[in-house]
């Protein structure tokens, strides 16, 4: 029902909604020229990566399998990440998830040096003080936006069966992670979202949204049966898909689904939950 919004603009609101993106981009990036670009962080090649962890792989020490996910949770496009994800994933006996450590490099990466306690990756002796480190930022929000864009977001969907909200602003991404898609429990009571998109600090909302050009969706499953037909077809997350995070690039081709936890779904699995939702 939905999936039509996501690919096709049929109408002048459509059109309107793309220039409104546009522009949103120039002044994003018009605005980046003025902040400090952080440094330069160590740049690893490709192929050193790849030569990296064929070496470990020839040695037994991790399998094919290992190497395709820590490829894979690298967000950089040169892979410089590569080589100290892998030493520390060696380095505490394999007991790094891959979740884990795909959300802390994306966060640390879509910092883009600022803020943080060291510029060059292999500064962090361990993923520990690296985590820690993303942590400090995203309570402390020092890289928070002052404008008040809280509504700037739009209901695709609302029916008795979903309800679907895409933010345009990093304000209103906040908004609707602490209200309508808040999952996890907080530690003082209450609850928040483990998205990262929604957190203090707005880097990681203008990454994905003016950086990458994805559009986010967020759902909530509002029908019992639907959210039971989930449960029963993804027992891997199971109730944590109450509420997801979906999001599309530029080519509307490409998605990742996000459960409640921020744990990423497979690519079996997100098929699975399209489908169930009825959008493929």
């Amino acid at each position: 029902m939905w999936g039509k919004y996501l690919f096709n603009m049929n109408n002048d609101d459509d059109i309107k909604f793309l220039l409104k993106r546009v522009v949103r981009k120039c002044i994003y990036e018009i605005s980046a020229k003025y902040r400090s670009d952080g440094g330069i962080l160590k740049v690893e090649s490709k192929k050193e990566a790849k030569n990296f962890l064929r070496v470990n792989l020839d040695k037994g020490i991790i399998d094919a399998k290992e190497v395709k996910d820590l490829f894979d949770i690298d967000p950089s496009d040169t892979k410089k990440y590569v080589i100290w994800l892998a030493k520390q994933y060696i380095g505490s006996n394999k007991s790094l998830s891959f979740d884990e450590m795909r959300s802390y490099i994306g966060e640390y990466n879509a910092f883009n040096g600022r803020n943080v306690k060291h510029k060059d990756i292999n500064k962090y002796s361990t993923f520990k003080e690296l985590k820690d480190d993303v942590d400090r930022i995203n309570d402390s929000g020092v890289n928070i936006s002052s404008s008040d864009l809280e509504r700037d977001f739009e209901v695709v969907v609302d029916s008795d069966d979903l309800y679907i909200a895409v933010p345009h602003t990093h304000e209103a991404s906040r908004k609707l992670g602490l209200s309508t898609f808040s999952f996890r429990d907080c530690k003082g009571g209450g609850k928040d979202s483990a998205w990262c998109v929604t957190y203090k600090a707005p880097d990681h909302f203008n990454d994905y949204y003016y950086n990458k050009g994805y559009t986010l969706y967020y759902v909530l499953i509002k029908n019992k049966d639907l959210l039971n037909s989930v449960i029963k077809k993804i027992p891997k997350h199971g109730k944590s898909l109450v509420v997801s995070a979906i999001t599309v690039d530029k080519t509307g081709k490409k998605f990742e689904v996000y459960d409640g936890q921020d744990s990423l779904l497979n690519d079996e699995d997100t098929r699975r939950f399209l489908k169930i939702l009825g959008i493929s």
